[in-house]
């Protein structure tokens, strides 16, 4: 079967089967954590650094998971109710980021600027 007009391209979508953005955020999470929790300026409070010692590999990873859930919850949400307010891209990853934070008892891991620049928001 011949298309008419012919295609000038094509277009894949390949984020999650060819891209290991599991590993590469977990490995992130933890590697920030760890930086944070043997910071010489750092100033956690004592039940900060034990929740964020307390943190497993399958914890982070778990976490990254969420973070990334929480982003087709908002796509959702955007698609299909007009009086949602629109946000780009790294505004909902900063939002759902401080939201998983604290929902994980993890909020003052890392400064608001350590959020900006570590996690590379293009705020």
């Amino acid at each position: 079967m011949t298309l008419q007009p012919t295609p000038r391209a094509l277009l894949f979508d390949v984020f999650g089967t060819c891209v290991n953005w599991r590993n590469s955020v977990t490995a992130a999470l933890q590697t920030l954590a760890h930086a944070s929790l043997n910071s010489a300026t750092a100033s956690l409070a004592s039940t900060l650094r034990l929740r964020a010692s307390s943190m497993t590999p399958a914890d982070w990873a778990l976490f990254a998971q969420e973070w990334r859930n929480s982003y087709k919850v908002f796509t959702k949400q955007l698609a299909a109710d007009t009086s949602v307010p629109w946000m780009s891209v790294d505004e909902h990853h900063l939002l759902s980021l401080r939201e998983l934070l604290q929902k994980w008892g993890l909020e003052g891991l890392w400064s608001e600027e350590e959020l900006l620049v570590r996690f590379r928001m293009g705020m």
